[in-house]
């Protein structure tokens, strides 16, 4: 940030607030190309590949189609507002937190969660499919049983909210 120093500044910022996105890496289905984006698939991978990592993963081992799947899911247009995209990112990080940490909260923005497929960190979108993915029958499964338990809802969570909208600079 600069700052131009005149009469009107007096003493030390040490407050300020901006609108600001993120430019990151976003891969186009040859290469990865930098240009400022709000979509969690790109946060998610940049998570993984960043230089905000202690140990960057590999673009070998990153599930890059799921990724691109996941970033098109999250860009087709919501219902409710059809000018906006589904899914965006704007995640504030405020203290130390793992990377599998931040991987499920990103994942969360955009209807999905982190897995890791074939060796390869992948995401797994909660979306509707015209195909199932596994089924249980009688022929692949023999003396299964699952149990399932469901935690109690709270009545209401106590979380901090940034509003953009009311942190504008004029």
């Amino acid at each position: 940030m600069r700052i131009l120093a005149t009469e009107q500044l007096n003493g030390v910022v040490d407050e300020f607030s901006a609108i600001a996105t993120s430019i990151l890496p976003v891969w186009n289905g040859f290469d990865w190309v930098n240009q400022a984006t709000r979509n969690p698939a790109w946060t998610y991978a940049d998570i993984l590949r960043g230089t905000a990592s202690a140990r960057p993963i590999a673009d070998s081992r990153i599930d890059k189609v799921a990724l691109l799947d996941w970033a098109n899911w999250c860009n087709t247009p919501s219902a409710n507002e059809p000018t906006k995209p589904k899914a965006q990112c704007d995640f504030i990080i405020n203290g130390t937190s793992t990377a599998w940490q931040a991987l499920k909260i990103v994942a969360a923005t955009g209807d999905a969660a982190p897995t890791v497929k074939s060796g390869k960190y992948s995401i797994t979108i909660d979306k509707l499919r015209s195909t199932p993915v596994q089924l249980f029958t009688p022929r692949n499964c023999i003396s299964f049983s699952a149990t399932r338990s469901f935690h109690e809802q709270p009545d209401a969570l106590r979380v901090q909210f940034i509003d953009p909208d009311e942190h504008l600079v004029s």
